[in-house]
């Protein structure tokens, strides 16, 4: 026993990346087993792997009782609820495009297949409650306009009522990742919009996404955006893309999210009885 105690410990990292690499293990497998062997061989590690801690954090996220289940009976060797809590209130929930959140996105994104990469941006904005907080840590305060580098309000009368949010939808995957959110009074004005999408997609294809068009509802202010891109719903001057900003021969295609359009048009029935389709008036 005490000479396999003394080979273990003489292991080192690179030799066990190697063989895990041999095998063919997947890079969780590898961080999994590479934490196992390193916190076997210190009795009270403290020092933790940024992966390894974040799939820590997405584990307890996911089953907290399956978690605790693991920490209690030693079969993981994962950090304390209260280190991740910890390690959770030192990240930086900033608004605006950060560019540490695209670095990492682009990290996950090299794991993913050509195919995978292909997605859409969803453009939403919600209504929040007026709150303003001071933050202990920056001595600043939390509730007002942000829009990150673009702009962050000193006045504290200009509390944000609503929050506009990006997200990136892939075409042939399963999940869908917030990629930035601004907080604003009121609505974001149509031709801000329109710039913070441009920036959005740059932001996205130069992490490696590929980008194929933006989804929203027909909120006036989604309009005023649409029009500023050269997006237009005129029958006689349809058209709904408008070039790549990275690429020349690529488009950028404009949709309206289909309930909205289902509801546009029970609103028209329920208060006109009259539907027009191709110049014919059909009555409800």
């Amino acid at each position: 026993m005490s000479e396999l105690l003394t080979k273990f410990e003489n292991v080192s990292k690179e030799s066990i990346t190697q063989k895990l690499t041999e095998m063919n293990c997947s890079g969780y497998q590898k961080t999994i087993i590479e934490e196992i062997v390193s916190a076997a061989k210190i009795s009270n590690p403290k020092g933790r792997v940024d992966e390894w801690i974040m799939l820590c954090m997405l584990l307890h996220i996911r089953t907290p009782s399956g978690y605790n289940f693991c920490k209690k009976n030693n079969i993981l060797p994962l950090p304390s609820v209260s280190s991740l809590r910890w390690y959770l209130a030192m990240i930086d929930t900033a608004c605006g495009f950060d560019k540490n959140f695209f670095a990492l996105f682009k990290k996950h994104l090299e794991r993913k297949t050509t195919m995978q990469k292909h997605g859409i941006i969803l453009v939403d904005e919600i209504s929040v409650r007026e709150a303003l907080t001071v933050c202990s840590k920056t001595l600043t305060y939390k509730g007002l306009v942000d829009y990150g580098e673009e702009y962050k309000a000193t006045d504290i009368n200009e509390k944000a009522t609503s929050e506009l949010v990006f997200m990136f939808q892939p075409l042939a995957d399963t999940y869908c990742q917030p990629v930035a959110v601004f907080a604003a009074k009121g609505s974001v004005i149509g031709t801000e919009l329109a710039k913070l999408v441009i920036k959005c997609i740059i932001l996205l294809e130069q992490a490696g996404a590929i980008v194929h068009g933006i989804v929203s509802d027909g909120a006036q202010t989604n309009r005023k955006m649409w029009s500023e891109l050269g997006v237009s719903g005129e029958i006689n001057s349809l058209k709904n893309w408008f070039p790549h900003p990275l690429v020349d021969d690529r488009k950028i295609y404009v949709f309206s999210d289909t309930p909205h359009l289902f509801k546009n048009v029970r609103n028209k029935l329920y208060n006109d009885k009259v539907l027009k389709v191709s110049s014919i008036y059909v009555e409800v």
